[in-house]
């Protein structure tokens, strides 16, 4: 083979692959567009991208301190950002329904809760999810500040502000913000006199706790926590989030914004936001990339994976935000022998309109190393024919590690066939979320396309076996 024919080889490989790349950019952008196209126009709480949310960057006497100066900060923020009070459920409008205040206090902001009890027993760092605010954490929190623990629940960057703030955020904004935080707890701890260091997180929270981990053992940076605890961890998320950020390209240009947008919805959540800019789908995979490269040189090193925190899941089956399944590959290569996953399965009374490989799922099927036998499973055995709910449908948990089955006390609503990504953390008893709830307990019926935001109604905001993950929580973090 001649040098003459091998250039020319090259060049018709450049040639063609140079097409295929232009191809797809241009195919891209043409959905974009189109995607651009449906969605609503464009809010001030969506255009506007707000001062710089770098409250964490600068040293602070106390956590008090920065709490002080991070409520400044969010009461400019919704001082400026207003819409008329008689529009309704608008998390912008003064004295409505939506509003984040209560008493007075933004509950979007960061909070710490002092230990109760006779004995302190030391503290916990809790990160909440993506488009999410410290108040979908703040149940969790209460079960360890009732216990002796200090805790802090942390605001991230970009959060619980307007959802433009995620436009131009990057995920080692929020890392930084976590290591900020994390010393504020060790410095407590120490004060103390010395105590147990956990953490925890729901979703991107989740995510970013195992990175602070990971970074810990790996490079001896930092106190590494003594326990984990996980709430619908962003462990994997979808690959197409790899390309999220192609909207650049054209989304600077005026009149081209909404190409920044995967989802343009009415906020009407007071802590969380229902629209989304590419760019936060976008960082979250960064994020999870990265922890992936990690996982695999803790991985293969034995000695430091011998140091890896014992870490505890909840994670359900269906979950439509994020990967289950990447949750039990990080278990399988990582994880202690203590470690456990709780897996919430479905409620087998509505088998029949359920997909069957939904349905069908059986944990004696995982086989990843190591996995199964960590694995606790909550599902229902359903009477035949499944006419009523009966004493049989009562839910159970079987643990694949010691092989019990346990019946628990509470069962399925009858209205519910699964718990969604958002549901984990939250009590029934919320007052936002929960069952009794206008968000958690909405029940409403009509046409298709009638509603801006009517998928979103079909999702379950509360955890109907909140007191099962409670128990569980409180035994294996010996709570009490």
């Amino acid at each position: 083979m001649s040098i003459k024919f091998v250039k020319m080889l090259g060049k018709k490989i450049l040639k063609y692959a140079l097409v295929i790349s232009v191809s797809f950019i241009a195919a891209y952008t043409l959905f974009l567009a189109y995607n651009a196209n449906r969605l609503p126009d464009l809010k001030p709480w969506h255009q506007r991208d707000l001062m710089d949310d770098t409250l964490t960057y600068p040293v602070y006497s106390d956590f008090s301190a920065y709490l002080r100066a991070e409520k400044n900060y969010l009461d400019k923020v919704y001082n400026e950002v207003v819409v008329p009070e008689t529009k309704l459920f608008n998390r912008y409008a003064k004295n409505n329904p939506s509003s984040p205040y209560f008493n007075g206090q933004n509950l979007n902001a960061s909070f710490q809760l002092e230990a109760q009890g006779q004995r302190f027993r030391g503290g916990m760092l809790l990160i909440h999810g993506l488009t999410d605010s410290p108040y979908h954490i703040l149940s969790t929190a209460k079960l360890f500040a009732q216990n002796g623990y200090y805790v802090i629940g942390l605001r991230l960057p970009g959060h619980g502000t307007v959802p433009g703030a995620l436009k131009h955020i990057s995920w080692t904004d929020w890392y930084q913000a976590v290591k900020f935080a994390a010393s504020y707890v060790l410095e407590e701890i120490e004060k103390r006199g010395g105590g147990d260091f956990y953490a925890g997180g729901f979703s991107t929270g989740g995510a970013l706790i195992l990175h602070y981990t990971l970074q810990g053992l790996l490079n001896n940076t930092h106190r590494v926590p003594d326990k984990l605890l996980f709430l619908s961890p962003a462990i994997g998320v979808m690959p197409a989030a790899k390309i999220a950020n192609l909207h650049r390209l054209l989304s600077w240009i005026p009149g081209f914004e909404k190409l920044a947008w995967l989802d343009i919805q009415p906020e009407y959540d007071p802590f969380k936001y229902n629209s989304m800019p590419y760019n936060a789908g976008y960082q979250i995979y960064a994020l999870t990339g990265e922890n992936r490269e990690l996982v695999e040189n803790l991985h293969e090193n034995p000695s430091l994976l011998a140091q890896m925190p014992d870490m505890f899941a909840f994670q359900s089956l269906v979950d439509a935000t994020v990967i289950s399944k990447e949750l039990g590959l990080l278990f399988s290569k990582i994880a202690s022998d203590n470690s456990r996953i709780l897996l919430f399965g479905v409620n087998h009374h509505y088998d029949t309109i359920i997909s069957e490989e939904i349905a069908r799922f059986d944990v004696e099927t995982i086989s990843l190393e190591n996995l199964k036998n960590k694995i606790l499973f909550l599902s229902n055995e359903v009477s035949t024919p499944p006419t009523t709910f009966t004493q049989t449908d009562r839910a159970f948990i079987a643990d694949y590690g010691s092989g019990q089955k346990t019946f628990l006390d509470t069962n399925w609503p009858e209205n519910v066939f699964a718990l969604s990504h958002v549901a984990i953390p939250i009590a029934p008893n919320d007052s936002v979320y929960g069952k009794e709830s206008v968000l958690g307990g909405l029940n409403i019926k009509g046409e298709y396309d009638v509603l801006d935001s009517g998928i979103n109604f079909m999702r379950l905001r509360y955890n109907p076996f909140w007191g099962t993950v409670e128990k569980y929580i409180t035994d294996w973090f010996e709570l009490q």
